[in-house]
């Protein structure tokens, strides 16, 4: 009996694990565009790479660098132009799975130390330099996201001349105040409602003089306490303002039906999640773009939702920086997953406003 079970079990594994996107239908799109699914080296490690475009040689490049353990790819099939969206008409996009993520999670998990501000960065300049000489360096945009805006600005910072603009979408500064404006909006609520669990939860954690010490606590004390804080911010959020959708369910939803996940890819994403998302938290918290990004050589553009709470230290950021061109523009009625509640609006302004201002158009 037994030698029945492991091949079963094999072709099991290979079955759900296969995964694809699928090929354009229309003949014009199929000799001038792309999509490819691949492997692509990066930091040392293999990383999951979707690359999908209707014209390579005339369309402008679009990369998503994804949010905290929030991939992009998932989406990709919602921009299939066969969907009527305008997105691979216009660029040739490109996502990918960060380390310790979804699909690059599946294909390898890199040591410990390796996950860190500066190695995310690294990842990031080795695709564009794969892009770059892949395309004959075609102009680059950047879409970051949240987590993902660290890295990003970081990028532009660092290589100006490989980009024609940035897009900062949730876009992150200093992230221990982000933090303790958290800690104080929960805080708040929690008093103001009286509500006993969230205010023995959100008092048992370290502060002094109102202010959380996260250079007082191991990875492990500050694990526990994001969860508590996620946990009661989130509760607190609906006084000012709910989703249109369930993004939890919208998330999942987009990754049940993409091409390009497979089902095992969807459990390793699940079960590297409770991980990987406290410990991006964790290298984030030490990082303060106010201070250290002063000036950048390229046009930026942060698009934030009307109820993000990071709006309150990026604003900051958005005062002090010197660039080129730069413009906020704020999304009524959304919070911080811009392009997830309100993405006809974000897709309005990405085509209408920034890909004409950008001189992308040919």
């Amino acid at each position: 009996m037994s030698k029945f079970i492991v091949p079963t079990v094999f072709s099991c594994i290979m079955i759900f694990s296969c995964a694809t996107t699928k090929p354009y239908r229309k003949e014009e799109w199929k000799q001038n565009g792309i999509t490819s699914l691949e492997k692509i080296k990066m930091g040392n490690i293999n990383h999951s790479v979707l690359i999908r475009g209707t014209n390579i040689k005339e369309n402008p490049i679009l990369i998503y660098i994804h949010g905290q353990a929030s991939p992009s790819m998932p989406f990709a099939h919602l921009e299939y132009p066969e969907t009527g969206d305008q997105l691979e008409l216009k660029f040739t996009v490109v996502h990918y799975d960060q380390r310790g993520v979804g699909k690059t999670a599946a294909i390898s998990l890199p040591p410990l130390k390796s996950y860190n501000i500066e190695q995310y960065v690294t990842d990031a300049e080795d695709l564009v330099k794969y892009i770059r000489n892949k395309f004959n360096n075609q102009k680059i945009v950047i879409i970051s996201e949240s987590f993902g805006s660290i890295i990003g600005l970081k990028l532009i910072k660092k290589h100006p001349e490989w980009f024609a603009g940035y897009i900062g979408v949730g876009q992150m500064s200093n992230i221990k105040e982000y933090l303790n404006d958290i800690y104080k909006f929960a805080l708040t609520n929690a008093e103001k409602e009286n509500n006993k669990n969230a205010l023995a939860r959100l008092k048992s954690i370290k502060t002094k003089d109102g202010k959380l010490e996260f250079d007082k606590m191991t990875e492990s004390q500050f694990n526990n306490t994001w969860w508590g804080l996620v946990k009661w911010y989130g509760y607190f959020l609906k006084n000012i303002y709910s989703p249109e959708k369930d993004l939890t369910k919208f998330f999942f939803k987009s990754m049940d039906k993409s091409p390009e996940y497979s089902f095992w890819d969807t459990i390793i994403y699940m079960n590297t999640y409770l991980f990987i998302y406290p410990k991006l938290g964790y290298i984030a918290c030490k990082e303060n773009l106010t201070e250290e990004i002063k000036e950048v050589k390229i046009p930026i553009y942060f698009v934030q939702g009307e109820f993000d709470l990071t709006n309150i230290q990026t604003k900051k950021l958005y005062d002090n920086i010197i660039a080129p061109k730069k413009e906020w523009i704020e999304i009524k009625g959304s919070g911080h997953v811009v392009r997830g509640e309100k993405p006809e609006e974000f897709n309005k302004i990405l085509f209408e406003k920034i890909y004409t201002e950008l001189g992308l158009k040919k």
